[in-house]
């Protein structure tokens, strides 16, 4: 019960803004409270790119069109350059379409998404490996899948200045930013 007693004693610490005394945690505490407020002079606002490039993570051919760097994450727009089964949503009382074995299915792009956005490099050398954090997807079809594209974000582990960012990782491909052109919006 002496770790019970130990975590109680710190949160009292941090309540009453004393520094933990030794023996009590090991870890040293400041007192506080503190004011954390600041004022941000102008917003840091996306930088959009258009252009183009294809990779092919786990066989899987993709083409991105478009680039959306932020301060907390960077968004990703693609094609699917080969025929696909189509995303289809189906009622629980509808039997599931049978899936083309010629066509890419849904989690053969969905797998290939997700080890396509890999990391940034920015104008000061410093790489921002974003391949173990949190992000996002979507991907629609036509009816048929001839045609399929989607969007991939990942969050960075920290905050970036996006004017700083010269290239992005697409699938180990390291893409030079100066290649495309900077949009005043996005495209898509």
């Amino acid at each position: 019960n002496n770790g019970l007693n130990n975590q109680v004693g710190v949160f009292g610490a941090l309540q009453g803004g004393v520094e933990a005394q030794a023996g009590q945690s090991g870890v040293p505490v400041l007192g506080g409270p503190f004011d954390f407020t600041f004022t941000l002079g102008e917003p840091i606002l996306p930088v959009y790119y258009a252009g183009e490039t294809e990779i092919a993570p786990d066989g899987v051919p993709l083409r991105f069109t478009g680039l959306e760097i932020a301060v907390f994450d960077l968004n990703a727009e693609f094609e699917v350059l080969a025929p696909m089964n189509p995303v289809q949503v189906t009622r629980p009382d509808q039997p599931e379409p049978e899936p083309d074995p010629d066509k890419l299915s849904e989690d053969a792009v969905k797998k290939a998404m997700n080890g396509a956005v890999l990391g940034l490099w920015t104008e000061d050398g410093g790489y921002v490996d974003c391949s173990e954090t949190g992000g996002s997807s979507s991907l629609s079809t036509n009816q048929d899948g001839s045609e399929a594209h989607g969007s991939k974000s990942v969050n960075y582990p920290h905050p970036v200045d996006p004017a700083t960012v010269t290239a992005v990782n697409l699938g180990g491909v390291r893409v030079e930013l100066s290649q495309w052109t900077e949009q005043e919006r996005p495209i898509y």
